[in-house]
């Protein structure tokens, strides 16, 4: 073993060695970059300061069109090396705005064309640009002896224009900087050498931090490794919670259609049927059923965020007081249900009955975990999240929010459930007692909120559910509406107003007219907006009000209302969906004030949102 540890030393000490060493020449370098870097920039302002001003004192814009030859060629290059050639600058050369060579020391090159510099192009477009150039075959002893020359590419710009006549260049002598850079090497060397020797001086405790370095950022590879597997889960997880609820929204929809003709035919059925009759039974099982079929079809729509909600500013902790009997009632006697509520607690920004859909799933499947026995516990606090807090957390984001925590002490779930929680129809109950919509259903209404769910849970140790919803500044507004007053079906008839009905689903549009006609309306039915234009022109805009659906084949129903309204601008539409997705337009319906209504309807909403809007008719009309 003391054998293997002084290995380990000699090992460490070698490679202590060799990145000390890497470390003084990477300085070096470093350094020798930044001067450089520096340099080039200095020497080119120096250059252009020097020589642009004589430059355009000495060239009009006519001398960049033509290059130089013979005596006025002559001429420029006795005034380049009188007045700009130096100590410093070696020569110059002048390119027209073509990329033509002007002026060159080189004689030989006046009038040729470099279109693919990029330096040259560069100035041409009214920037500098600056190259390190280490000659091939210099051209006198002086460049032989430096070795390299800095080219700085400039514009020319007369006082009488903004853009770029042509460009010039000149070659700098480097010697000054190169020898700056020298001398500053071999000090940075000296001082790396004497760090090298104090550092190597002290080798035990640099090899056993090195030791430690490795091992640290072994360790981080590793998280980081197991991070980036964590967001790739998340990422695959919302990619395939977002297909699940684009289905589950699809088939909720046209399921809606079939639910409303379904609702609306029962209804209508057992109107006729007397209360003896032994068909009025079969009749409300009928209803029934359609009930429960509508709920599901409710939790679908929020699982896919398309459920059509009434956005108010809520106070949670008032919800879960009103909520707190019938909770315990659900639960059980023999479960105790505590609450911890932030005394403070900030509104949110949500429809109520969303947001009690969410406490009582929630609170029903931890008492459905518990066996008949444990504790519930129901908290709420505000929290604010940075940027830090929300890395690994998925769909979350910073900012200040609601947390509404619910814990039980169940029997928890292990890593595989977790997965599959928030999936529609997933469940761990047995056969019959449970449809699998609850928690996704919970995962719905909280994307649509903005917000998000984190689960936490182990085998034995029970499950914490924590709901994160954006918190609101403009104050509750939770209040109870009124019940509307109770009417009966005799006073939702109609006095033969006229009614153009549009819906593209046919049994939908055959119920809807049978129940308009015998409440006592004159209905024009349209499978299209096409067929409601041409009705409407027929019927010489003779209607009190328009019912359509949003949805139809063409033109929307938001499209037919807009061309109605211009042709008779006091006609009542009433617009009717089966969910509130981009189709659906109900963002447009809401701005622009249309009576809403959702399927699946009863007699009773359809009859008295009729009825609401003919009153409204016949006040305009001053009836």
């Amino acid at each position: 073993m003391k054998l293997l540890k002084e290995n380990l030393l000699l090992q460490f000490s070698v490679v202590s060695f060799i990145v000390i060493a890497i470390i003084a020449v990477t300085l070096v370098v470093f350094l020798s970059n930044i001067v450089q870097s520096h340099a080039v920039d200095a020497l080119a302002e120096e250059a252009i300061a020097d020589s642009k001003g004589r430059l355009l004192g000495a060239i009009t814009p006519a001398d960049l069109e033509i290059p130089m030859t013979g005596e006025r060629y002559a001429k420029f290059h006795k005034f380049v090396q009188d007045s700009i050639v130096s100590e410093r600058t070696a020569r110059i050369k002048l390119w027209s705005k073509d990329g033509t060579v002007i002026y060159s020391n080189d004689p030989e090159s006046v009038g040729e064309k470099f279109p693919d510099n990029e330096n040259l192009l560069a100035a041409l477009r009214g920037d500098v640009a600056t190259e390190i150039k280490i000659p091939e075959a210099p051209e006198n002893e002086r460049e032989r002896f430096l070795g390299t020359l800095i080219e700085v590419y400039a514009p020319i710009i007369f006082s009488d224009s903004t853009e770029p006549q042509g460009a010039f260049e000149i070659y700098q002598y480097y010697e000054p900087t190169a020898q700056l850079i020298a001398n500053l090497q071999r000090r940075v060397l000296l001082s790396a050498m004497a760090g090298f020797l104090l550092l190597y001086g002290s080798l035990v405790g640099i090899v056993w931090g090195g030791w430690r370095t490795i091992v640290r950022r072994s360790k981080e590879r590793d998280q980081a490794e197991e991070e980036k597997g964590k967001i790739q889960f998340q990422l695959r997880e919302s990619q395939k919670m977002e297909a699940v609820g684009r289905l589950a929204g699809g088939v909720a929809h046209d399921f809606n259609n079939v639910l409303t003709a379904i609702t609306v035919g029962s209804e209508m059925l057992l109107s006729d049927l007397g209360k003896d009759d032994p068909k009025r039974q079969d009749v409300e099982e009928i209803q029934k059923a359609a009930e429960r079929a509508t709920s599901l079809t409710r939790q679908l729509l929020t699982f896919s965020r398309r459920q059509v909600v009434e956005l108010r500013d809520l106070d949670v902790n008032s919800i879960i007081n009103d909520m707190d009997k019938m909770l315990r009632r659900l639960i059980g006697e023999n479960i105790p249900l505590e609450t911890i509520l932030e005394p403070e607690l900030d509104s949110i920004k949500a429809d109520r009955g969303s947001i009690e859909q969410v406490i009582m799933n929630i609170v029903i499947n931890a008492s459905d975990a518990m066996s008949g026995e444990g504790k519930i516990t129901v908290r709420t606090e505000n929290v604010a999240l940075g940027e830090k807090d929300v890395t690994f957390i998925t769909d979350a984001k910073p900012g200040q929010f609601v947390r509404l925590s619910i814990m039980d002490t169940g029997t928890g779930m292990n890593k595989v459930t977790m997965e599959h929680i928030f999936e529609p129809f997933f469940t761990t109950k047995a056969k019959g007692q449970g449809t699998g919509l609850g928690l996704s259903t919970v995962y719905g209404i909280t994307k649509q909120f903005d917000g998000w769910i984190n689960v936490y849970s182990e085998p034995g140790k029970g499950s914490t559910f924590r709901v994160y919803l954006p918190a609101f500044s403009g104050g509750s507004e939770d209040k109870r509406e009124l019940a509307k007053e109770n009417v009966s079906l005799q006073e939702l008839r109609g006095n033969g107003q006229r009614i153009l009905l549009v819906e593209d689903d046919k049994s939908i549009l055959a119920i809807a007219q049978r129940l308009l006609t015998e409440n006592g309306y004159l209905v024009f039915p349209a499978k299209s907006a096409e067929e409601a234009m041409t009705i409407f022109d027929r019927e010489h805009g003779n209607f009190q009000l328009v019912l359509s659906d949003v949805v139809l084949p063409g033109k929307s129903g938001v499209e037919l209302a807009s061309q109605l309204l211009i042709l008779q601008p006091e006609l009542h539409i009433i617009l009717s969906s089966g969910y509130a997705d981009e189709k659906a337009q109900l963002t447009i319906i809401q701005k622009r004030g249309y009576p809403f209504i959702q399927k699946p309807y009863t007699t009773d909403k359809l009859l008295r949102s009729v009825k609401e809007n003919m009153a409204r008719v016949e006040k305009a009309n001053g009836k």
